[in-house]
């Protein structure tokens, strides 16, 4: 019997409440407008990605663990909406203000799930290392994954749509400046587009709030 395939995993925070709406409003027009292949209607869950990574199968306990483990540390986070841009490939992004805490959070998480991908890339990362800048591919060498640590920023995936229409939609489109607390890590399955596909499992932020946790 083969061993089971690898799993694409991302470790991201569950949005709740106004940032939540705000995330689902921007997507339904963005796909009213022009389409697109992220439409939170079709089953993408709105997330905020701390560390997407590739897993052997026999590993995913240890990740749930892990993750558990860093939940237990890290408070609640502010998230602080900061407006649209657009990214490589075609998408869209909510930009979440990067501030000390969820830098600190998404560093944990990179220091705490990277050993367990043991070397695992994804084949798109790797197939395109050329086209990303030596930055990145030193992080996808090193981390399997193109932006994490001092190249990581924090955002909301609202869209995925041809670049022509990008400035257009980035004119008009004008999200809202809210701010609220994330509390909750989730541990979620990643298909195509990079887009969480299964919400995974949940794991509350509990650590004592105003702690100082090391990056």
């Amino acid at each position: 019997m083969s061993a089971a395939s690898p799993v694409y995993l991302d470790c991201y925070i569950a949005l709740g409440g106004t940032i939540l709406s705000e995330a689902v409003r921007l997507n339904r027009e963005i796909v009213a407008a022009v389409g697109g292949e992220v439409d939170f209607a079709q089953g993408r869950v709105p997330h905020l990605t701390l560390y997407m990574g590739l897993f052997p199968a026999v590993a995913v306990g240890r990740v749930e663990a892990a993750t558990a483990g860093v939940a237990r540390v890290f408070p609640p986070v502010c998230l602080s909406l900061e407006g649209l841009t657009t990214a490589r490939d075609g998408y869209l992004f909510l930009e979440v203000a990067r501030t000390p805490a969820l830098a600190a959070l998404h560093a944990a998480v990179v220091r705490a799930l990277d050993p367990l991908r043991e070397g695992l890339i994804r084949s798109k990362f790797l197939d395109a290392l050329a086209t990303y800048s030596a930055v990145e591919q030193a992080n996808i060498r090193r981390y399997g994954f193109p932006w994490v640590l001092d190249d990581w920023r924090p955002h909301v995936t609202v869209g995925h749509v041809p670049t022509e229409h990008h400035a257009r939609l980035v004119a008009r489109l004008r999200p809202a400046r809210v701010a609220e607390e994330g509390r909750e890590l989730g541990l979620g399955r990643v298909e195509g587009k990079g887009t969480v596909v299964d919400p995974g499992r949940r794991y509350g932020l509990t650590g004592p709030a105003g702690e100082t946790v090391a990056r």
